[in-house]
């Protein structure tokens, strides 16, 4: 009988250690930013069932089958769209500064799409910087205004942009915000969000 009750004291402490080193993989794997990796990865080492648990509860994104199945039933129609948009050479450019060159040869990587031929690129490194030039680029705007964000959060500059956007709707330019309603889920009960909906 000891060696039932030994045999299953070894297998319950394998199965522990796996699930940790599973779980830990797991992290790892995700490419999410260091700190919040090291963070999941202490919780884990420090409390390993509890920590399990958490990660697994509110660790991951889940975003669940209905929109899998909808990127899915997307797909196909963009495949064609980037098909045909690949097809049009003359649109694409051939010569890049040296600040784009890197850029446009990552996205031809990731997406299989070269740059464009007339935009205009300018790197920026202070995020109110970037507010801002979007903010004016809004106020110069004079036929539409097309944005996307994976991650909108209310307060600061963020609700200057908005106040911006709704401004330039008034003016009659035609604008669309689109938002990933993962990423920005604290934008969606704002007054701003319902301004248009």
């Amino acid at each position: 009988m000891t060696t039932v009750y030994t045999l299953v004291s070894w297998l319950a402490i394998l199965g522990y250690w796996l699930l940790i080193a599973g779980v830990t993989l797991r992290i790892l794997m995700k490419r999410r930013a260091v700190p919040s990796a090291m963070a999941w990865l202490l919780i884990i080492y420090i409390l390993p069932l509890v920590g399990i648990i958490a990660y697994l509860a509110v660790g991951e994104l889940h975003l669940g089958k209905r929109r899998a199945e909808r990127a899915r039933a997307m797909w196909p129609s963009t495949a064609k769209w980037l098909n045909d948009l690949k097809a049009c050479k003359h649109i694409f450019a051939e010569e890049n500064s040296s600040v784009a060159a890197p850029l446009f040869k990552l996205c031809e990587r990731r997406q299989g799409i070269a740059g464009v031929k007339g935009n205009q690129l300018q790197l920026m490194t202070e995020s109110d910087d970037v507010m801002q030039a979007l903010i004016r680029d809004i106020q110069l705007a004079r036929h539409n205004i097309e944005m996307v964000f994976y991650i909108w959060q209310p307060g600061g500059m963020a609700d200057q942009v908005a106040e911006s956007l709704m401004a330039a709707a008034r003016r009659g330019i035609h604008c669309r915000l689109m938002l990933d309603s993962a990423g920005s889920v604290a934008f969606f009960p704002q007054p701003v969000a319902r301004a248009n909906a």
